[in-house]
């Protein structure tokens, strides 16, 4: 067996000439790493075999990308519902449906509550640009009585989405504003995030690209409703 000392970049480097070495391939060499070290060798194994396993790793790594770009959208026709288009999105499960009017749902497959066929959504607007405004009805002016709005904020590209409260006055604990990280109005959520009162409000992050905001009001004193500034955190491109 013939040794060959080098030093670089205080790495030691040892060539080895020994045909039972099979570790890491590099064109005709193999490498180990021992204890921080790492150890090279001349391989005299069938140049076959050797290219055999670089085309086996090709494979490997072009397959795991294929299916990483994979658009939930172009799989399947039937994932978003009710007139809802589909759109190709970062976070997990890799879509969302831009819902009409009145439904909710990750697929837009029900109707936010209270609404039916008879009832249609009385306010509230659906969101899906990057960012925007929100605003309750007839602002500046004050919103209507016994309100109960809705608003989808839905942005397939977001890793987050950051709301700026740059006005926000209600009656307390009579009128106020919900936020449901999620795709549905569900007060079960662990972190819904409710808004009453005239107090100044920081900016609230919620690290999902899907939200509903629900706006609600009584029947005697008018509130001075609200408008609210959105921003998309941490875009990335999905080949939208």
């Amino acid at each position: 067996m013939f040794i060959q000392r080098l030093s670089i970049f205080r790495f030691e480097y040892y060539n080895i000439t020994d045909p039972s070495w099979s570790q890491w391939l590099i064109g005709d060499w193999t490498v180990k790493l021992v204890d921080g070290v790492f150890l090279t060798s001349m391989s005299t194994r069938p140049l076959l075999k050797q290219l055999s396993w670089l085309l086996f790793g090709i494979l490997l790594a072009t397959t795991s990308t294929s299916q990483a770009q994979i658009n939930p959208c172009q799989q399947s026709q039937q994932l978003c519902m009710n007139g809802a288009i589909c759109r190709q999105a970062y976070l997990n499960p890799g879509y969302i449906c831009e819902c009409q009017g009145e439904w909710q749902g990750q697929n837009c497959e029900q109707r936010f509550p209270g609404i039916t066929p008879s009832i249609p959504k009385e306010c509230g607007s659906n969101f899906y640009s990057d960012s925007g405004v929100i605003v309750s009805t007839n602002y500046p002016l004050p919103p209507n009585d016994n309100e109960d709005c809705y608003y989808l904020v839905r942005i397939p590209s977001a890793e987050s989405i950051t709301f700026y409260f740059d006005a926000f006055h209600s009656e307390n604990h009579k009128d106020g504003l919900i936020i449901y990280p999620g795709t549905t109005v569900n007060d079960q959520l662990p972190d819904l995030r409710t808004f009453i009162g005239t107090d100044q409000i920081a900016p609230q992050t919620v690290n999902t690209n899907q939200v509903v905001l629900y706006w609600y009001t009584d029947f005697n004193v008018p509130s001075g409703g609200f408008s609210i500034r959105y921003e998309a955190g941490k875009l990335k491109n999905c080949s939208l």
